[in-house]
């Protein structure tokens, strides 16, 4: 699945259970693989360890988590038609990690992966901001020009610019 971004649309899109299911057990059977629904609920979603892929994953995923206990990476969940334009990213995290191809599909890409990926394009404008100025009505109006995608007080991208990366251990040239 993860190596076929059409089964990633189709199956990241519905938040419903019977559906996803319904899906994935349709694509599996395509591929001569034996599932039924059952095995997919008795796949633990809440705490499940994320694939650790040496690429980044393609346009649709968004890094939701910063993390450095296997030293620094970034988890992944895939936003399907889910606009990251909330008010809150976190809000758009929260909805898009309820989707049953989220639950079962957890993936991190360790940092050392980003130089040198030529699929990725830098942002072309931070606004840093206090609170209670307006920044989530700037950031709102950003999101809504065509073209634009605008996340407001992004977790992870605070939390790499906090993480201390003179240790050591970070793992980071």
């Amino acid at each position: 699945v993860l190596s076929d971004p059409e089964a990633q649309a189709s199956l990241a899109e519905p938040g419903d259970p019977a559906i996803f299911e319904a899906r994935a057990l349709s694509w599996t059977a395509a591929r001569g693989i034996r599932l039924q629904a059952d095995d997919f609920r008795s796949i633990p979603a809440a705490g499940r360890t994320p694939s650790i892929r040496e690429t980044w994953p393609a346009r649709e995923w968004l890094p939701v988590r910063f993390s450095s206990e296997a030293g620094p990476m970034l988890e992944w969940l895939h936003f399907s038609d889910i606009s990251p334009n909330a008010p809150f990213f976190d809000d758009a995290v929260q909805e898009a990690g309820f989707r049953p191809f989220n639950r079962l599909m957890r993936i991190a890409t360790p940092l050392e992966a980003f130089p040198g990926d030529t699929r990725l394009r830098a942002p072309t404008g931070l606004v840093f901001h206090m609170s209670r100025c307006g920044s989530t009505l700037v950031s709102q109006m950003l999101g809504a020009a065509p073209g634009h995608v605008s996340i407001a007080e992004a977790s992870p991208f605070d939390a790499v610019l906090r993480h201390d990366f003179a240790d050591p251990d970070a793992h980071i040239q």
